[in-house]
């Protein structure tokens, strides 16, 4: 039934993590042991295997999960003129103005005045907590803050965990180098990465994922700054007249001075 309920209703919504989905994998599996008599040695082998490999064909909820996260994504955020459309782009802009709204309150932004002065001047809405004791007419409790969820957020940190990344294809340029980035990263390591330690021991479930590729995508705090540093760029560097622009910008960004005199990724 929860499979079902996946494939059908729309997984965007659903505020579950890739630690949940395992459990849920779990109690499938524990299910499927106990009707069809099998021993866990023997079920951990056979039942999410496909039928023309030996096996019974049953899918994992987890799997279930991701694939149509992924195909609504896909689907929805492709068709630029529909209401979904607006609502998902309009969920990721405003998580990626939150998120550095919030490192500008910790001084963590790059030095990049016109960026700066632009983040700052980002209306981020609040949301208020209040918590009543023994009445309701004085409130023991009132805290406002900026934390509120977006589901277009979660929804690529759920992904990314896996090293399904989203891409803005109108910035190749940043796409391109966030990814010369992460194959750097030596932590970031993918499910199926033959360096991860005790792979074997896996089984049926993926896991946690792997959270370190979140800030390579959007609106993670990597993918951010280097939009920010290559829109600097263009605006300080290239002029209407400048000729090869791909030239100049890959020049700038090969020096490591750029780095040092931006502060690109302050500690």
């Amino acid at each position: 039934m929860l499979v079902c309920q996946v494939a059908t209703y729309s997984p965007i919504c659903i505020p579950m993590s890739l630690q949940e989905s395992m459990q849920v994998d779990k109690c499938l599996l524990k299910a499927y042991q106990n009707c069809l008599h099998f021993m866990p040695c023997d079920a951990k082998h056979s039942t999410f295997l496909s039928e023309k490999r030996g096996g019974l064909g049953l899918h994992s909820f987890t799997r279930e999960y991701m694939g149509s996260l992924i195909r609504d994504i896909e689907v929805y955020i492709t068709n630029k003129n529909t209401t979904p459309a607006h609502a998902l782009a309009a969920s990721i802009e405003e998580a990626s103005k939150r998120k550095l709204w919030i490192r500008h309150q910790n001084n963590a932004l790059p030095n990049l005045p016109l960026f700066l002065n632009q983040v700052q001047q980002y209306q981020i809405s609040e949301r208020k907590t209040i918590v009543y004791g023994d009445s309701f007419e004085c409130p023991t409790l009132e805290e406002i803050s900026c934390d509120h969820p977006h589901v277009m957020d979660h929804a690529i940190e759920v992904t990314s965990a896996l090293g399904l990344m989203l891409r803005d294809l109108n910035q190749e340029a940043c796409a391109r180098f966030a990814d010369e980035l992460r194959l750097g990263d030596h932590v970031a390591k993918t499910v199926c990465s033959p360096n991860i330690l005790g792979r074997r021991k896996l089984g049926v479930c993926f896991g946690e994922g792997n959270r370190r590729f979140y800030k390579y995508s959007i609106p993670g705090h990597v993918y951010s700054l280097l939009i920010a540093l290559l829109k600097d760029i263009r605006r300080n560097v290239l002029t209407p007249s400048s000729t090869n622009q791909n030239i100049i910008i890959d020049d700038q960004l090969s020096r490591p001075r750029i780095y040092r005199q931006h502060d690109l990724f302050p500690k």
